[in-house]
């Protein structure tokens, strides 16, 4: 290195400021097609249930056609033991049906609006409306049976 400031003939690149301006131009294109060409990843649905409030209920149900609800409370000792078995059939129904779960001291509100007087209780939604309700803790299969049928799931 000399010190002094390398010649044109030297330096590395395009020739020209425009030359410059153009190949940044050229790169920046190819990289927005490419991101817009990109394979968008699948959002796909948690196979659990989702803890639900007030606040995402509406919307919970309003996004999903097909959709079981769990009212529960954690002091509650049916609930307790029921709640593996819904968490199975979650993973086993995904993504074609969503289930969630409210608690019913936290949410006394979305209890009332349904008239659950006992739990747990689990409510079958199609399309935002009503199908099914059930109060009790149930084996798999029988509770797998009841929501394939007011759910119309094909059979296993």
């Amino acid at each position: 290195m000399t010190g002094r400031p390398p010649t044109p003939s030297e330096t590395p690149g395009p020739e020209t400021d425009a030359d410059e301006l153009e190949s940044i131009r050229a790169r920046m294109r190819s990289e927005i097609l490419a991101a817009h060409s990109a394979p968008v990843a699948s959002s796909a649905p948690p196979a659990h249930p989702i803890d639900l409030t007030a606040a995402t209920f509406d919307r919970f149900l309003a996004d999903n056609e097909r959709v079981v609800i769990d009212v529960w409370a954690p002091w509650c000792g049916p609930c307790r033991a029921f709640s593996p078995i819904l968490d199975a059939l979650a993973t086993s129904l995904a993504p074609t049906v969503r289930f969630g779960k409210v608690n019913s001291d936290a949410e006394p509100g979305i209890a009332g609006r349904f008239g659950v007087e006992g739990i747990p209780t689990v409510l079958s939604f199609r399309r935002s409306r009503l199908v099914d309700r059930f109060s009790g803790a149930y084996p798999k299969d029988v509770v797998e049976t009841r929501l394939r049928r007011f759910l119309e799931l094909p059979g296993r």
